[in-house]
């Protein structure tokens, strides 16, 4: 699908969540219903947060682009902060399209998140589907404090399987930061083209899927004991290994001001979205109770 004549956009938008009510809570230490004291958004993005769309105090956060995706030239920027005792959600009514321009102009989006005290902020977008010979760039960059907690997905098809394009954009860059009181603690940084001697088709092989997801705080142990359990013990040995999916669990532990923080990151290949979503299933069934609902329900 080829976009002649289409004018690129540089869209921005900015989301501030605060506690208007701090003294509205059951116990000591839970996340509260925070509101909406800010919000601005310019062509083609819409930022859209519904009141009751989880049936939690957790707000959810839905960035839309006009026109269902995004054309070469585009240039997305969006800003999410979060104050102290405030539980978000940004997620995605449906994958995030990279079309083709003819000027072969690169796409980029960029997006930064505050997490300021005690709070919790889940990025559990769709994926990204690039279509051939697009070229796109994200960067994603968590600004949290010691007691913030945060989980993070990042995850790629390999474009219109259906249509046969499959591993066939120009380039793909995903750039994934968190910083904890200024400090950088976490970085994954991933850029996928043709090399000089094989095409990333090639290199792919029978993958369809690529994807991570980093995940950090206090409130997270259980998450991390979770996914621990399922990808992190070693492999029997005589048992096969599977050739539709691959998992890797890797902990993290950092130590900011005297406090350790403990988390997880994991990254996973597939040879198809509902193979990869049974690896987003199992970080998202531990959420549900505190995101209020499970933003992938009826999706894969």
């Amino acid at each position: 699908m080829m976009f002649q004549g289409v004018q690129s956009n540089q869209g921005k938008g900015k989301i501030v969540l605060e506690v208007t009510c701090p003294g509205l809570t059951q116990h000591e230490g839970d996340f509260k219903r925070s509101e909406v004291v800010s919000l601005q958004c310019s062509y083609p993005l819409k930022i859209l947060a519904p009141e009751h769309a989880g049936l939690s105090v957790c707000r959810w956060i839905y960035p839309v682009n006009f026109g269902g995706g995004l054309v070469g030239g585009d240039h997305i920027d969006i800003t999410v902060s979060l104050g102290d005792n405030c539980a978000a959600l940004v997620t995605t009514q449906e994958s995030t399209k990279v079309y083709h321009c003819r000027d072969a102009q690169e796409t980029q989006q960029n997006m930064e998140y505050f997490l300021h005290g005690t709070t919790f902020l889940a990025i559990l977008g769709d994926p990204v589907v690039c279509f051939a010979d697009a070229q796109f760039c994200q960067t994603q960059k968590v600004y949290m404090s010691e007691d913030s907690n945060i989980v993070l997905l990042d995850w790629l098809t390999a474009g219109r399987v259906a249509l046969e394009e499959i591993w066939n954009f120009k380039s793909y860059q995903s750039l994934v930061e968190v910083y904890i009181d200024k400090h950088l603690v976490f970085k994954d940084n991933q850029r996928l083209s043709d090399g000089p001697y094989f095409t990333l088709r090639e290199a792919m092989g029978s993958f369809q899927v690529l994807g991570m997801c980093v995940v950090l705080g206090d409130r997270m142990h259980n998450l991390v004991d979770h996914v621990k359990q399922l990808y992190g013990t070693p492999h029997s040995i005589g048992k096969p290994l599977s050739k539709d999916l691959i998992c890797s669990y890797s902990p993290l532990t950092l130590e900011c001001n005297n406090k350790v923080i403990n988390g997880c990151y994991i990254r996973f290949v597939a040879t198809s979205t509902t193979l990869a979503y049974s690896v987003v299933q199992q970080v998202t069934s531990c959420l549900v109770e505190i995101l209020g609902g499970d933003p992938f329900r009826k999706k894969y």
